[in-house]
């Protein structure tokens, strides 16, 4: 089961203080640990990843085949340059190509809601993309209920190893 909670707040202050006593009032325990969190520019946008926006008027198999050509350029790049990495490893090779600015199918979340917060006004106001929504949104999933719910051949979290990757490790 699925639940939407939609909330509104007025400024940054304002949901410093009550965004962290409204998730604990979801559930029991701390947040840190227990949601992962995602900001965007514009409440009303749905979650899709940037590969899925960027051709999004293209028929699913030939938005699958190109998508399957571009990781392939990718990995093929990436062992001329970086021989060392392994681009058999397709996750890896994805969210490599997503860090290095290249559109996937993969969403960026965060342990940290002031961190998704950030992104969702860095794209607003930094990179100036125009919605006509007013208001930025910043999604949280709670992982146990997602994993209990969701089976796993349709979404599954990825845990990137973030250990020599101190921006990734902060984020």
């Amino acid at each position: 089961m699925v639940e939407i909670h939609r909330q509104w707040f007025d400024s940054w202050a304002e949901f410093k203080t009550r965004f962290p006593t409204i998730l604990t009032e979801w559930g029991s325990g701390p947040i840190y640990g227990r949601y992962i969190f995602r900001g965007q520019a514009s409440s009303g946008w749905h979650l899709t990843s940037a590969f899925d926006r960027k051709f999004a008027g293209t028929n699913i198999t030939d938005r699958q085949k190109r998508f399957e050509q571009w990781l392939a350029w990718f990995r093929d790049e990436l062992s001329k340059f970086q021989p060392e990495y392994s681009p058999n490893d397709t996750v890896k090779a994805i969210a490599f190509a997503q860090h290095n600015g290249l559109p996937t199918r993969l969403l960026d979340w965060s342990s940290s809601p002031y961190i998704a917060a950030y992104f969702a006004y860095w794209e607003r106001f930094i990179q100036r993309i125009e919605v006509d929504d007013p208001h930025v949104a910043i999604w949280a999933i709670e992982e146990k209920r997602f994993d209990d719910t969701n089976p796993k051949s349709d979404v599954e979290i990825l845990r990137p190893i973030d250990n020599q990757n101190h921006r990734m490790r902060n984020q």
